[in-house]
């Protein structure tokens, strides 16, 4: 199955949180790669790297977690990029 990637901006109650720890968890566990990070303006940023089904798994299991934090999502879809991280990381 080819490999896809999607960065995302996700906006609201999504800093201290929990967030980042809980997308690498998710992401992990359906065999993603890339990473989270908290951005200065209170959005969190994900790039995520894997298998289509994947992808959809991840995306629906974070709405769910973060469904009352989450007001807004930026999607952008991605050409795959072997330079990604080979695992799903926390960025600083």
């Amino acid at each position: 199955m080819p490999l896809e990637c999607i960065r995302l901006y996700y906006s609201g109650e999504v800093q201290g949180v929990g967030f980042r720890w809980t997308a690498q968890r998710v992401a992990r566990s359906f065999g993603l790669s890339g990473f989270a990070r908290n951005l200065v303006d209170g959005r969190v940023e994900v790039l995520a790297q894997g298998e289509g089904l994947g992808l959809k798994s991840f995306l629906q299991a974070i709405s769910s977690e973060f469904e009352g934090n989450i007001q807004g999502i930026e999607r952008i879809d991605l050409a795959p990029d072997p330079s990604s991280p080979r695992e799903f990381i926390i960025l600083r």
